[in-house]
């Protein structure tokens, strides 16, 4: 079965050491592809860390939200938001679990 997907910068040079497949190709996307892949690298990250929750997979969630930070914004300016909204609505510090029925 061939698969294809976002992978960290140095996987196609370790790929050869021990990869578990041939490989067929790599290449650099851009744009909306990028976006796009890095949404999917997202929810596959966070799939992990539901599965198996550790640090490792934290850091990778991490660094997934770090490179999409860079594809739409600075980090500045996320973390202005982030505040923003946490002034506005609060964090998850208190861990307020709402139970509601919509109307």
């Amino acid at each position: 079965m061939i698969r294809s997907k976002l992978v960290r910068d140095r996987i196609p040079e370790l790929f050869g050491q021990d990869g578990p497949g041939t490989l067929h190709a790599v290449r650099q996307i851009e744009g909306a592809e990028y976006l796009a892949a890095l949404l999917s690298k997202l929810m596959e990250e966070a799939n992990e860390m539901r599965l198996a929750p550790s640090v490792d997979e934290l850091a990778d969630i991490a660094e997934v939200v770090h490179a999409l930070t860079l594809a739409l914004t600075t980090p500045e300016h996320l973390e202005e938001v982030r505040q923003a909204k946490a002034l506005a609505g609060g964090t998850f510090a208190d861990r307020i679990w709402m139970t509601w029925e919509e109307k």
